[in-house]
């Protein structure tokens, strides 16, 4: 999905985004794909009308898109995410709370992956929060059936 160009002072263009639930983020400056580097890839060098342009990626759970940072600057590469979904997005935690875990984590953690790939699509809003209540859903019916069958086992 792409999103608007950034316009980043001292960059040889704008800087354009795409983002694909398998290929993760993809940077381009005026066509040119640009490769985060480091460990963990947080690292871009940007070509700049002066030479490279150093930015770093900044992230987290409530952040849908990540920010590039340049010279202290924060520039998003993608829209504000609403409050609601940012919390809606991590709501599968809780569940960790019913069953921990191995399994327990599996459900929980594969429910704020998909949350984020929601968060990050291009539904409408009212979408975006139907699908998360419904993936939370399914992950709960995932944790009540380890529950039965852990009680029924013993």
């Amino acid at each position: 999905m792409p999103f608007d160009d950034v316009t980043i002072p001292g960059v040889a263009g704008p800087v354009s985004t795409t983002s694909s639930f398998w290929k993760g983020y993809r940077f381009h400056v005026d066509g040119t794909r640009v490769k985060p580097h480091g460990f963990p890839p947080t690292k871009l060098d940007l070509p700049g009308t002066d030479g490279p342009v150093e930015a770093r990626l900044k992230g987290g759970i409530f952040r849908a898109h990540p920010v590039l940072v340049v010279d202290g600057q924060e520039y998003r590469t993608g829209p504000p995410t609403p409050r609601a979904q940012q919390v809606l997005a991590v709501l599968p935690f809780l569940l960790l709370l019913l069953v921990q875990g191995v399994l327990g984590a599996f459900a929980a953690i594969g429910g704020v992956v998909a949350n984020m790939a929601i968060v990050r699509s291009g539904l409408t809003d009212r979408s975006k929060i139907a699908a998360m209540i419904g993936v939370f859903a399914v992950a709960l019916l995932v944790d009540v059936a380890v529950i039965v069958a852990v009680v029924s086992a013993s």
